[in-house]
This record gives C-alpha cells, structure tokens and sequence, in this order.
C-alpha cells in the first residue's frame, strides 16, 4: 500500500468516524484534501469539488496528519462562501454535494 492510498483511507475513516452525517461527497473532499495537505498529490476519491478546490487552495503546509484534518475540516465542513461560489462559476467542479450546488445555484451571488 502506497503512503498515498494509506492516507487517502485514513482520513476517509476519520471524516466517518467525526462528521457521520455529512454527505459522502463532503467526506471524499475532506480525504481528498487531507491527503492533498500531506503528501502534496492531488487525488483519490472522485473530485474535485468545490470544497476540495478551495481548502486545497487555502490549506497551509501540514506537519501532520491531525493538522491536515484540522485544516481541511474548516474548508470542506464549514459555511460555503463566496470563494467557493467563484469556484463554482468556473464550471470546472464535479462530485459536489447536492445541497451545495442547490444552494450555490439559488444564492452564490449572495455568499459572503
């Protein structure tokens, strides 16, 4: 098993264990970023999202695997924003979490 797939799984398991009742999509954006933040590979689980674009845009470099948790948690299980609205404008998003693109449809011009 590469460091990668190693990764990718545990935080998928974290999201699980510590959000059970996010969307799947919302817990493939989280592992997708968490392994983003420490082996610095894009990848894994489908994507990318919205939130997986924007917490891997903002996301610090990671010391660890708890500190790649704790950033892409704010990105991936926080508020939308207007960052992630103009993410959405591009067009380029895939696998996003239904209730985001109904929200970022009828409100993302208004995100703050």
């Amino acid at each position: 098993m590469t460091r990668f797939t190693e990764v990718l799984g545990q935080a998928l398991n974290f999201a699980k264990a510590h959000y059970p009742d996010e969307s799947l999509e919302k817990k493939a954006s989280f592992a997708n970023s968490v392994v983003f933040g420490v082996t610095g590979m894009e990848g894994g689980y489908g994507g990318p999202s919205i939130r997986e674009l924007v917490a891997n845009k903002y996301m610090g470099e990671c010391s660890s695997f708890e500190d790649a948790c704790s950033q892409a948690s704010r990105f991936v299980f926080g508020q939308l924003t207007a960052e992630h609205a103009r993410h959405w404008q591009t067009g380029c998003c895939v696998d996003d979490d239904p209730e985001d693109v109904c929200i970022l449809n009828a409100e993302g011009e208004n995100l703050k």
